[in-house]
């Protein structure tokens, strides 16, 4: 990989615009390029785009699969994810930054939009979080004050602990001057996440990191609540 090259994931929930943002800042022609890495990391896409005002500059996008697909669970997804980042982390490739894409177009912070932002962050730790955009984006609406009026929220409430830490907020404006404004501001210091070191380094388990744990703590409320509720359906009878 050569010095001027970036790697940087993009991230994001299902919908949120994370293959838009990709196909605006490659111009659609994508050239999809891979590691030798074995037949798992299928479902996370590596795509090559070079700068348009610098051609000597390549960008490497890395495209995961959102949370909340409609065909892998959270959990297949996150083992997904940590394959990708554990072969790439053991061969020393380092990734610049990590941009996270929100549809701000919902009217609210949805259960599961809050939950993976949740995850996100203990996907990354917080010494990662510097590295780290938070990208807005916005789908059928024209109303930039309801816009900005959602984004001071998710500023001031939902986001503001990874703010706090050095995370950014950008919004991306679906065009290709908007995705590579943002792709510059990726940082050129690249530092391993969270997931990664632990895995890796401290060799833990995926279902022991903060992220499975924070995962596998959600699935034991949801699978409470559906205990509760079919005791309750079945006091009715």
């Amino acid at each position: 990989m050569i010095v001027l090259t970036r790697s940087f994931r993009v991230l994001g929930p299902t919908g949120a615009g994370k293959s838009s943002f990709i196909s605006m800042a490659t111009g659609g022609g994508e050239e999809t390029i891979g590691h030798g890495l074995n037949g798992h990391t299928q479902k996370v896409r590596a795509v090559r785009g070079r700068d348009p005002c610098a051609p000597e500059r390549s960008y490497v996008f890395l495209d995961t699969p959102g949370f909340d697909d409609t065909y892998l669970s959270d959990t297949d997804i996150l083992i997904e994810i940590s394959i990708w980042l554990i072969a790439t982390y053991k061969r020393r490739m380092l990734i610049s930054g990590i941009l996270y894409l929100h549809r701000i177009s919902d009217n609210r912070m949805t259960g599961s939009a809050l939950r993976n932002t949740h995850m996100f962050s203990e996907l990354c730790g917080n010494a990662a979080l510097p590295n780290v955009i938070l990208v807005t984006t916005i789908v059928g609406t024209k109303d930039q004050e309801a816009a900005s009026k959602r984004e001071k929220e998710l500023r001031t409430t939902f986001w503001e602990s990874m703010i706090g830490k050095g995370s950014r907020i950008e919004r991306f404006r679906h065009t290709p001057q908007s995705a590579w404004d943002i792709a510059r501001k990726v940082s050129t210091h690249r530092l391993p996440l969270q997931l990664q070191t632990q895995m890796v380094d401290d060799h833990t388990a995926l279902s022991k990191t903060s992220a499975g744990t924070f995962l596998n703590s959600w699935l034991n409320v949801l699978s409470n609540r559906l205990k509760g509720l079919s005791e309750w359906f079945q006091s009715k009878q």
